[in-house]
């Protein structure tokens, strides 16, 4: 931006505190008028110095610092741009100056920033004699001494502003031999001394206090390091006599015991390396590469020894880039030294080790060594390849799955040089693969894979056979290895696959056909499987093949012809891979890079891959005839695959077989219409009613190949192209081949050739549009208004008669139902315009309908909304609302090249069709009020407000069709822009009220926004969100978008609103039935108020039951279940010693004869169930005493059972509310008693016993007790017998694997992003939540036609999404027979879409699903988001507490349970500090899916195209001293604000469950399994609580303790409840949220439940660990955890 840009941004302020600047700036450029001087950076200069020199002269005892503001503020500005020699000369008037300014005791933050920066631009201008000057002196190395005082600063702004300037005096030295900067020595030096002094104060206050004195000791230190950093980032880097001293000094610093301390120091290693990556600061990576490597900490030092690790990794990392082959040379002594940390004990040395040797493979070895080895190359790579070998040994078992990664990335570092080298490995790790005790299949799988991609298959295979056919004696078979290759094989041999993947199909089909005629046995089944595995592999090696003109022959080319017809289920694998043949090598061709680069990626050249098209063009002709014939043999939903084949061999055909392709299949079409032309009506109906299973008419199949060829034809065909066209078009009888007959101009338009046709044939479509207009039908409307747009995109200016034409079919093409078709309709109104716009002749004489002596008008916009504007006129209303929705878009696009009285005229017409009584008018109308106030200049609409204003709110109270709100969101567009006076002057009374609502609410907004600025809140502590990015255009954005965060309750404010209605007491009833209320237990009162009283109340006398007996089952010596006496026969003891029986409560007399007894009574009994008329149920209704019997339908039925249920009991129902004894004593063995049961109550089925226990009957079906019963029970108790000691127990018991357990295959999530201000704030929610579906699907590799039912967790959007959400999985390529739904529970959303769809899968209602969270809190979080509620729920206390605000719930917790805010604090650091460590040492990469998106530069207001891969919403440096002075949020003097609160935030996240069964069939990767979740309820004022009552029921439930958890993912909502619930439950700190929680990176509502499962497995994989725990409290009064299991 130039000087004179940024002083009129200033001359026109538009913020309060840049007006007195302003005046200021108006002020010195008067006077630079008044003397004549040009307004040059100098003149202002000289101007500025002496008003500032005046502001720093005290007035009556006192400066004027806000005048001094101003000036240095703008000096800031302008002394960029003044003449260095100018500042060299004036260097001391200047910095005398500027120096009060940055030495006042009372020198306010932003008039320190405004002067360092005055002081970086003069001392960047001095020269190399200047800066020769003492310090003692005025001079740069004074100055620099005063911006190092500043760079320690307690302010943070202050603080960052002299860093960012010292850096970038360093950066841009004077002209001098030397590599440093002159003062690079003394800064240097002071920011050492600083540091070491900070670190003495640190140790000294760690040894005095462990606690507080630390905390307060540590940002000083912080501060040191990040001064230290922003030194070593200049561009010289540190200077390299303090390079040793300051290795030392930062080592001790990562002695600490803070994690984040150790982290920052070396980061400061990182910006050191990051500086010495040029070739002038090369010369100092060996001296600090030495002083690292004498600083080398203990071999088992976990804290110290990782980050050193990662620092030697860099640091060689740049010495690669450097120094390419003498760091090869160094790599095996490198790589055996770093191998041996592999045997540490601990996990995080491990972990960095391997992440470090991977580090040496991808960037120490050269592509020379790679592509043309010397015989010291080779040597050297053989002696890495012995290291990687020596890493399988047992000594490294416990880090196998981080020798997998290196092994992994071993083969992609030498690539096809590893053949040879890696034989060992390979065959290692093939043995370990096929050993079923092998626990890391998973990352044995993934070494392989690699080893696909580098050596090949052939090499592959030879090392470890299939042994499918031809097996040989004691090897294993290795069937596993074929979805390997499908996923890995690249740019290979095809002929490997003719000779070793063909004669397999051909066996293992043979198989099949041998086994035709018997039943489908399993083997059969596998058999199919192996064909259908070896053909996927076709596309792989169809990628880039080494020898594609070698193995490709006429012999291979039938043979795929003649799978294409005779093996359906094999044409999408063949097709894909014939069109990968050619697109892979057209790609190769594309690509812009050099010659060598591309031999090195594929060992392809271009040369190649152009003879490989040549070679494929020669067998393109048969091919297609083919895929042609195929293509008319497949049904419709199944062709796409095949004409993208056709598309990629029609691309390489020469252009004679092309003719005689094109010539057949337009004969064809043409009989094929000659023939559907002579048909009967009847038969023509028949066809047109085929359903999905049957093959659509010949005439439109031929139609699809006609459009996929045209693109490629030459111009001489378009005529009979268009003669074709000309046919289908005026065809009224087949709707569809109407519609593909239109898609056909668009497509010829993609072409050269086919625009150039366009053009020349334009007057010939004309008239066939013109002609075929009243024939086009419903389905084709789009496609033929895009024909429309094409054919006038290439319209002659003489022929612009035709716009006027066609112009009312595109203006009722507006209020198409449609949504494609309407867009369509818009985008070829602007092109109309832009058509108009270029100018022409438009002859009336030839429009349809008009005089033949119709005068010829110039082409012109103001023509053209003359012509759309007569639609107003129209004599329906439809017609009358589409020509004001067509002006409305046509205004938007042209408003700015209209002339001002056009624009004028036509808001003042439109603006009377507010008082229209049409609906539909005045919705259209809306629409354009809201467009003219957001676009159209202030002087054009603020004349027209007396007649907007009064119109818009004559219908404010009107609620159909949102009236209500589009006309709330039209005013509140007006005060924005016009202001809250000129609003309000032309209101009538009854309207006066929303906008004073309107008032209230941003003036509240407001004032909320000014205490965070003067706070110096930043990002996440301004939550305002912006609305940008959920619409596809501008215009739409216009009209639908509205300002949901400011929108207030305006019905609670309205005049209108009916009045209470008095409580009224009716009179009681006189029936002389009475009402009766049944006694709790412990005669304890019933509570009127509750929710449940209602289930006390009865009009019918309830009957007095006993209480329930507790019993425990009766076991023998050894544990086991006893049934009865040991002789077999029953007593009375016996009989109450029953387990889990309830004598009064469970059916009949409570024993298995009563239960029986009980059952035949309700099928054959007095009241058993029978049919009437209709089929309804009818109920015997009698009594003991007698009575009538009455029909009652199966609805009441239910309603009566239910109310029966809720009758008269005196018993705690069993739950998280009871004091659980009876669930502990079955859980506490481990849940055997508890499965025992399932397995008694399953046996002891009536409808089971009643047919087999041959018992004695007497009259009525009842059962008589009789020994036979117990030698039932015998038998039973028979089945149930084991020992205890078999059964696992609690941790074990879960860890257990069972083929019905519900295990988790993918877990991932996008990036978190800020609200308002993050990368996803122009995101719509359904983005998000599409691309984490498609993530989800590529990265599993799961076919989503197996996926049956999403389960998406939402909040905000209205209806949870359900639309928007289930059109996101069919984006993301899902089929239309995957199911989705969307639920909302609050915060736990996202857990709960994942509990539910695992509940599905274990009841068999599904075998796979996905479980889903999304939330987009940019654009819709806010006020709106929670309803209002009834008067009914108002007057109920307990329910109107769901409304409390849960920042004032925490609030009031963090007060009653004595939760400080500095404990808060403390735990919110700490989880910023966490996610800050996870964050940089990557452990968030793998569980996040990145995302390309469009982005909008709130400060350029620039749409960019970016990519988010990170969460943006951790902020470094975060301590509790920096948390401290955050203001609180919620009352005056609170504990909860911005800084210990979760974010606002957006994002989505998605997780893959099926049934372990399931997972091992289609050879899906299992994370870890479900084992089972708690929901809970607590009062809605202690919503915080939630964890604390949720996370014992589910440990309960799994049988486990706490202590037995590895990690709690617990979310952080407020740190207040989640600090209580940690201390309340008793957990492990270190063990809850490892890597940060919501606080630190956002808690996007719907979605975070699901995000906590992706993290939890992310940790557990990485740590070695296996239990976790997912809660969070929810909103309204409740919690919910979830137990899971890692593999």
């Amino acid at each position: 931006m130039s000087l004179e840009e940024k002083l009129d941004k200033i001359r026109s302020p538009r913020l309060q505190n840049q007006r007195e600047t302003a005046i200021v700036l108006s002020a010195v450029e008067d006077t630079l008028k008044e003397q004549h001087h040009d307004r040059t950076p100098t003149g202002y200069l000289a101007a500025l110095l002496a008003l500032l020199s005046q502001a720093n002269v005290p007035y009556n005892g006192a400066k004027n610092n806000d005048l001094a503001s101003s000036v240095v503020y703008l000096l800031d500005l302008i002394i960029g741009h003044v003449p260095a020699a100018l500042l060299r000369s004036k260097f001391s008037q200047i910095l005398t100056s500027i120096a009060p300014s940055l030495t006042g005791e009372d020198a306010t933050a932003p008039l320190l920033r405004s002067s360092i920066g005055c002081l970086e631009s003069l001392l960047v201008a001095q020269d190399g004699a200047t800066w020769t000057l003492p310090q003692t002196e005025i001079s740069p190395r004074r100055a620099v001494a005063g911006l190092l005082a500043l760079a320690s600063d307690q302010r943070p702004k202050v603080r960052k502003r002299a860093q960012d300037a010292i850096t970038h005096i360093l950066q841009h030295p004077p002209p001098t031999p030397s590599l440093d900067h002159p003062v690079a020595d003394m800064c240097a030096e002071t920011a050492m001394r600083t540091l070491s002094d900070a670190l003495v104060v640190s140790s000294a206050a760690k040894r005095k206090s462990k606690d507080a004195m630390q905390e307060r000791s540590q940002p000083g230190l912080i501060h040191a390091l990040h001064l230290v950093k922003a030194i070593s980032s200049a561009s010289g880097g540190w200077p390299s006599r303090k390079i040793e001293p300051l290795c030392a000094v930062l080592m001790g610093v990562s002695r600490s015991n803070s994690e984040y301390l150790t982290m920052a120091a070396f980061e400061v290693f990182e910006v050191m390396f990051q500086g010495m990556a040029d070739r002038f600061s090369s010369s100092k990576l060996p001296r600090l590469m030495e002083a690292l490597s004498e600083l080398k900490p203990s071999q088992n030092d976990s804290q110290l020894l990782p980050p050193w690790i990662a620092v030697i990794s860099r640091g060689y990392d740049v010495s690669a880039q450097i120094d390419p082959e003498g760091t090869f040379h160094k790599l095996p002594e490198l790589f055996g030294k770093v191998s041996e940390f592999l045997s540490s004990a601990s996990h995080e040395i491990r972990i960095s080790a391997s992440e470090c040797l991977i580090s040496f493979l991808v960037n120490c070895v050269p592509d020379s060594v790679i592509a043309e080895p010397s015989i010291i190359d080779e040597k050297k790579l053989g002696k890495v390849a012995r290291s990687a070998q020596e890493l399988l040994n047992v000594r490294f078992q416990a880090a196998w799955m981080e020798v997998f990664n290196v092994e992994a990335a071993f083969f992609e570092a030498l690539r096809w040089r590893a053949i040879p080298l890696a034989r060992s490995i390979l065959t290692t790790i093939g043995e370990l693969r096929a050993s079923d005790s092998f626990n890391g299949k998973k990352e044995a799988d993934m070494v392989i894979g690699k080893a696909i991609q580098s050596m090949g298959p052939e090499a592959v295979l030879g090392m470890l056979p299939l042994n499918l056919v031809r097996s040989q004696k004691g090897q294993p078979g290795r069937a596993w290895l074929l979805p390997l290759l499908r996923d890995n094989v690249i740019n290979t041999n095809l002929a490997h696959f003719r000779s070793e993947f063909v004669p397999l199909s051909e066996a293992m089909y043979q198989r099949v056909i041998d086994h035709a005629e018997s039943e489908k046995t399993m083997e059969v089944k596998i058999f199919e499987t192996i064909v259908h595995q070896t053909w996927a592999l076709f596309p792989g090696y169809a990628n880039l093949p080494l020898d594609l003109v070698q193995a490709f022959d006429q012999e291979f080319a039938e043979l795929l012809s003649n799978l294409l017809y005779s093996q359906p289920e094999l044409r999408p694998d063949i097709c894909r891979g014939l069109q990968t043949l050619v697109e892979s090598s057209q790609e190769l061709l594309a690509v812009d890079a050099e010659e060598h680069e591309i031999l090195m990626r594929s060992r392809v050249t271009k040369s190649s891959a152009q003879s490989n098209l040549d070679h494929l063009a020669g067998f393109s002709g048969n091919l297609l005839a083919v895929l042609f014939n195929v293509y008319t043999q497949t049904l419709p939903q199944f062709r796409g695959y095949i004409l993208q084949c056709i598309n990629a061999y029609l691309s390489i055909t020469k252009e004679k077989e092309l003719l005689e392709t094109f010539v057949r299949v337009t004969e064809m079409l043409e009989n094929a219409l000659v023939e559907t032309a002579t048909q009967p009506q009847s038969t023509k109906q028949h066809s047109k009613e085929f359903s999905s299973n049957q093959m659509p008419p010949t005439t439109h199949t031929l139609m699809d190949l006609v459009i996929t060829l045209c693109i490629y034809l030459p111009l001489a065909t378009f005529a009979q192209l268009f003669t074709l066209t000309s046919r289908i078009l005026p065809l009224t009888d087949d709707p569809q081949l109407q519609k593909k007959a239109y898609k056909l101009l668009p497509r010829l338009a993609t072409s050269d050739n086919g625009a150039l046709a366009l053009g020349n044939r334009n007057r010939d479509l004309q008239s066939l549009f013109l002609s075929s207009a009243a024939a086009a039908s419903p389905p084709a409307r789009r496609d033929r208004l895009l024909s429309l747009a094409t054919t006038v995109d290439h319209l002659p200016t003489s022929d612009l008669h035709f716009i006027p034409s066609i112009l009312s079919e595109a203006v009722i093409a507006t209020k198409e139902v449609n949504e494609k078709a309407r867009s369509a309709a818009f985008d070829l109104l602007v092109l109309m315009g832009r058509k108009m716009e270029a100018g022409g002749t438009i002859e009336q004489s030839r429009i349809p309908h008009m005089d033949s002596a119709a005068p010829t008008v110039e082409a012109s916009l103001e023509e053209f909304f003359t012509m759309v504007s007569a639609g107003l006129v129209g004599e329906t209303p439809h017609m009358v609302s589409a020509s004001i929705t067509a002006l409305t878009r046509i205004l938007y696009e042209f408003h700015r090249q209209l002339p001002h009285n056009v624009v004028e005229d036509l808001v003042s017409t439109l603006s009377l069709f507010l008082t229209s009584n049409n609906r539909e008018i005045v919705r259209s109308c809306l629409g354009f009020t809201k467009v003219i106030v957001v676009s159209l200049p202030t002087e054009v609409v603020l004349p027209r407000l007396e007649a907007l204003v009064p119109g818009l709110l004559g219908w404010s109270k009107e609620h159909k069709s949102r009236f209500r709100a589009k006309v709330k969101h039209i005013v509140e567009r007006m005060i924005r822009r016009f202001g809250i006076q000129e609003v309000e002057r032309w209101c009538p009374e009854d309207g006066k009220k929303l906008v004073q609502n309107i008032r209230k609410t941003k003036e509240r907004k407001k004032r909320k926004r000014s205490e965070a600025a003067e706070e110096g809140l930043e990002d996440d502590e301004e939550r305002k969100i912006s609305r940008k990015g959920r619409f596809e255009s501008e215009y739409e954005e216009a009209i639908y978008d509205s300002d949901d965060d400011e929108e207030s309750d305006v019905a609670s404010n309205d005049d209108d609103r009916a009045p209470k209605a008095k409580m009224s007491t009716p009179k009681a009833a006189t029936t002389g039935r009475g009402t009766y209320i049944t006694e709790l237990p412990d005669d304890e009162p019933l509570d009127l108020l509750s929710a449940s009283a209602l289930s006390h109340i009865s009009t019918s006398k309830p009957v007095q039951f006993k209480a329930r007996s507790k019993t425990k089952a009766k076991v023998d010596l050894d544990g086991k279940l006893v049934f009865g006496n040991a002789n077999g026969k029953r007593n009375a003891d016996d009989d109450a010693d029953q387990m889990a029986v309830d004598p009064e409560e469970e059916p009949g007399d409570g024993t298995l004869e009563g239960g029986i007894n009980a059952y035949v009574e309700a099928i054959r009994g007095r009241d058993a169930v029978q049919r009437g008329r209709g089929g309804r149920l009818k109920f015997s209704n009698k009594r003991n005493r007698g009575g009538g019997e009455m029909e009652v339908d199966e609805e009441e039925a239910v309603e009566n059972r239910t109310q029966k249920n809720t009758r008269g009991s005196f018993v705690k129902a069993r739950g998280h509310e009871s004091n659980g004894s009876t669930r502990r004593s079955m859980t506490d063995r481990g849940g055997r008693d508890g499965a025992r049961n399932s397995l008694v109550k399953k046996r002891f089925d009536p409808k089971t016993q009643r047919k087999g226990l041959g018992v004695q009957k007497v009259k009525g079906g009842r059962v008589e007790k009789t020994s036979a019963t117990q030698q039932r029970l015998s038998q039973v108790q028979s089945h149930l017998a084991s020992s205890e000691a078999d059964i696992p127990r609690g941790r074990e018991s879960i860890l257990r694997k069972s083929p019905d357990d519900v295990v988790v295959t993918c877990a991932l999530r996008t990036p978190l992003t800020r609200g308002g201000k993050g990368g996803f704030k122009d995101t719509a929610a359904a983005d998000l939540l599409a691309h984490a579906f498609q993530s989800l699907i590529s990265r599993s590799k799961i076919d989503p036609n197996l996926v049956e039912d999403i389960s998406v967790g939402n909040v905000l959007s209205p209806g949870a999404g359900a639309t928007e959400y289930r059109a996101a999985a069919l984006v993301a390529g899902f089929p239309e027979t995957t199911a989705v739904k969307t639920l909302n529970r609050q915060c736990s959303s996202g857990l709960q879409a994942c509990v539910d769809v695992a509940n599905a899968i274990q009841c068999g209602m599904i075998d796979i699903g996905v479980g889903a969270g999304v939330e987009s809190m940019s654009s819709q979080y806010g006020p709106g988001a929670v309803s209002e509620f009834s008067e009914l729920l108002d007057n109920h206390q307990e329910a109107k507490n769901c409304k409390v605000p849960m920042g004032a719930l925490s609030e009031q917790m963090a007060s009653d349970r004595k939760i400080t805010r500095d404990v808060q604090d403390a735990f919110a650091a700490r989880s910023f500090q966490r996610a800050e460590a996870a964050q940089k040492a990557g452990k968030f990469k793998d569980e996040i899916a990145p995302m390309k998106v469009k982005w909008v530069d709130p400060k350029t207001e620039e749409e960019k195209e970016i990519v988010v891969d990170k969460d943006d919403g951790i902020r470094a440096g975060m301590t509790v001293e920096s948390l401290g002075k955050i203001k609180s949020a919620f009352k005056k003097d609170g504990s909860i604000h911005a800084g210990n609160a979760s974010q606002v935030s957006d994002g989505a996240a998605a997780v893959l469950l099926m049934k372990r069964s399931t997972a091992e069939r289609l050879g899906q990767s299992i994370l870890g399994k479900f084992v089972c979740s708690s929901v809970v309820g607590v009062k809605p004022l202690l919503m915080g609580i939630g964890p604390w009552k949720a996370i014992p029921v589910a440990l309960e439930k799994a049988g486990i303790g706490k202590e037995e958890v590895d990690v709690w993912e617990i979310n952080e909502a407020f740190a207040s409840q989640c600090v209580w619930c940690v201390k309340e439950l008793g957990l492990d700190e270190a063990k809850v949220n490892p890597n940060g929680g919501a606080i630190a990176f956002g808690h996007p509502l719907g979605c975070t439940g699901a995000r906590q499962v992706s993290t939890l497995f992310n940790e557990l994989g990485r740590t070695g660990k296996k239990v976790g725990v997912t809660s969070m409290c929810v909103g309204t009064g409740m919690g919910m955890a979830a137990v899971w299991v890692k593999e």
